[in-house]
């Protein structure tokens, strides 16, 4: 799809990710908040999203401060050999 449209990963990501309509879709989650800030060991995130996208995500859930680590899609990070993924 995105060698037809001329588009690399990076553009496609941001082409479906930064067009969402993140506020009609997300709600801050006070209880979710809650529960991550007593858990009282070091707390890391991955996605497999931008880190935009990642941070506005966070952001709106309220979750922003949560999290001691954000680990996320990079453009330019090497793929593992077919025998590994």
């Amino acid at each position: 799809m995105c060698a037809a449209a001329h588009l690399t990963r990076t553009d496609r990501r941001a082409q479906v990710h930064h067009r969402l309509p993140y506020s009609k879709l997300l709600a801050r989650d006070e209880a979710l908040r809650d529960m991550l800030h007593s858990i009282k060991l070091p707390k890391l995130i991955f996605t497999n999203a931008d880190q935009k996208h990642a941070a506005i995500c966070l952001e709106l859930l309220g979750l922003a401060d949560c999290f001691q680590a954000r680990l996320f899609w990079l453009p330019h990070a090497r793929q593992l050999p077919d025998s590994l993924g």
